[in-house]
This record gives structure tokens, sequence and C-alpha cells, in this order.
């Protein structure tokens, strides 16, 4: 089913301070004269359709989860989609998330808006349940306080065209993280920011630039791999399980 969240000619907000839902092949539209605005510590659960006509901004502090099948989308072609610093946005589309074109938003990923703003400190989680694509529209620098997670039991890979500069801590979960040689770790600075967390999965490709990183493995026995390619490697933590 779908719903129309309609105040009429007289614009009004609804604030959201726990969870908002959107189950599988339901469609919640917000028109110009509502606007959602997510509270402090606030969720949303995505996994059918949110349209705004309004421009959706996620807060520091909020975590927003979009399905695999799920979207957020704008419902003009000038609404403006901003994932702030300290955001944490779960991704599961295959697509990742897709920049914006010259008449609209994308027509796949899980945010469809012509203009994007994805802050630099925010956190991304790919969790979806078939192999991802980082996507276009991921930053090309992430700082000391954002991170990238992996949390995809098949693959999640880097686009093959710039690459992406993780200045914060980089968490393989599980999955086969394919880097294309697009990855960096590190910003330069003679303090590494940047840690490789591998609780499990494999990172495949080499790390560029000779940035400063460290490196720490948790959970069970590891294979180390092509993490430590990169010529800034500055320490390594072993934290196994025994056994």
């Amino acid at each position: 089913g779908n719903y129309t969240f309609d105040v009429g000619k007289t614009a009004a907000s609804f604030t959201v301070s726990g969870q908002l839902n959107v189950a599988a092949t339901y469609t919640l539209t917000l028109p110009r004269s509502t606007t959602l605005v997510l509270g402090s510590g606030a969720r949303a659960n995505i996994q059918g359709i949110l349209s705004s006509e309004n421009d959706f901004t996620v807060n520091s502090g909020n975590d927003v989860a979009v399905g695999p099948d799920g979207y957020i989308i704008a419902g003009l072609s000038t609404t403006k989609f901003t994932l702030s610093d300290g955001a944490t946005l779960r991704i599961g589309s295959t697509a990742g998330i897709v920049p914006g074109t010259s008449s609209g938003g994308a027509s796949t990923g899980n945010i469809r808006f012509k203009t994007l703003s994805y802050g630099q400190s925010a956190n991304y989680i790919y969790n979806g349940s078939a192999a991802q694509n980082l996507g276009e529209a991921f930053p090309a620098t992430l700082l000391s306080s954002g991170s990238l997670t992996i949390d995809n039991p098949v693959s999640v890979t880097v686009p093959n065209t710039t690459v992406r500069n993780i200045g914060g801590n980089l968490n393989l979960l599980r999955g086969n993280f394919i880097t294309n040689n697009k990855i960096s770790l590190g910003l330069g600075q003679l303090t590494a920011t940047s840690t490789l967390r591998r609780a499990a999965g494999i990172f495949t490709g080499i790390v560029q630039l000779s940035n400063w990183y460290n490196i720490e493995y948790n959970g069970s026995s590891k294979t180390t791999g092509d993490e430590f390619s990169g010529t800034g490697l500055r320490s390594l933590a072993v934290n196994l399980n025994p056994g």
C-alpha cells in the first residue's frame, strides 16, 4: 500500500524521535507541504520507497538503513539529499550510491536525487545480501572521523575510476572487498589516522599512495592479504580469539 502524508496548504514539519519504518512494497510520499525531520538519534529503516518533495537531510547521530530493493527518491528535480558528517547510512542496493543525472536522480541505487551531498566524516555501511558496487557517488575522501564498513557475505567492489582515500577506519566484517587498486588508506599525515580492522573477509588489491595506516586483526585465525601492500604501513595489532 501507499501513504501520502499531506497536511494541506499550510507548510508543516513532523519530527521522528524514534524509528521510521517503510516496509517493502510500501511507498511513503511527502509532498511539498510536509517536511520530515529526523530528530536527535533517530533511525529510519527504508525497505520500500520514501519519496520527498522537500530536501532530505540525515543529521549527525541519525542512522538510516535502506534495503536491497528500497530507495529514497526526490519528488522534485530541485530536491537535495544530504548525509551530514557524523550520520550513518546503511546501503543495501547492489548498485551502491549512484550520482544524479543532468535531468534528475539515478534510476538505480538507494539514494535517487539529482543533487547529492555525502559527508566526508559520515559512516558508510555496505550490508547487502548480494554482491555490491561501492558506487560512483561515494566520496573521494573520507576524513579521520569517517568510516567505511564492509558487511556483505559476498563482495563489495570499488569502481575502477578514481582512487578513494579512506582517512578513517575501514572495517571488514565479512565478504571480499575488491578495491581494483583504487583504495588509499590514510591521509598522508605523520600520525596514522586510518586503521583497517579486519574481523573477517578479504582485502583484494594494492593499497595506493604512501600514506600512514594501521592494521588490526580481530576474530578468528587470519591469512594475511593485500592489505600489507601499502608502503605506509605503520603498525599491526593482532587480537585473535584463542584456538
